[in-house]
């Protein structure tokens, strides 16, 4: 997110804060832009969204995350955020929705795309499900995608949901024997 931040606004100077108490210390710094993860430690986006406002109510706030709670965007923009951004886009419409809320306009890139119809994954669904399918944990199936354990975790609960199954065995019996797995 860095790097994208960084592409888009080549002029800005950049503060990295950890947590929420790192970025309560920079209160001394007028930022233009404060970008935020939903799964930040130790802080609640919604209590966030609305001290974020009021510390720096000219500031533009966006949160980004993996997750594709509605209730929860909508309650952390109506508490003060400007935007969400979902972090399954790539670089460039990540970058894209940047600059567009910095601009004004009301964006919220979904975290997780929706798949193109009722029969069919997401392409990055179907490479959990493949891993899966291999036996691989998680945190296998992170390493091999280059994503985190919990960005895999909400990718397994969706193809669970999908297949409308309970746990990861039936959901690779399920795509077997509806042809969903193997792929060839």
């Amino acid at each position: 997110m860095l790097r994208i931040v960084r592409r888009s606004f080549p002029k800005a100077l950049l503060y990295v804060a950890s947590d929420l108490e790192s970025l309560m210390a920079r209160r001394e710094v007028d930022p233009e832009l404060i970008v935020l993860d939903f799964l930040c430690p130790d802080y609640d986006p919604v209590f966030s969204a609305r001290w974020l406002r009021g510390e720096f109510p000219h500031c533009t706030i966006i949160f980004v995350s993996s997750l594709d709670d509605r209730r929860m965007i909508a309650n952390v923009v109506a508490n003060g955020a400007d935007g969400h951004i979902g972090k399954s886009g790539t670089p460039g419409e990540i970058a894209e929705a940047l600059r567009s809320i910095v601009a004004g306009a009301p964006v919220a890139l979904r975290a997780e795309p929706l798949p193109r119809n009722r029969g069919e994954l997401t392409p990055r669904q179907r490479e959990i499900l493949d891993l899966m399918a291999e036996g691989r944990s998680n945190k296998e199936i992170g390493r091999a995608l280059n994503i985190s354990p919990f960005t895999v975790r909400i990718h397994v609960s969706a193809v669970l949901r999908f297949l409308e199954v309970e746990t990861r065995a039936a959901a690779v019996a399920k795509a077997i024997s509806i042809g969903l797995y193997p792929r060839f």
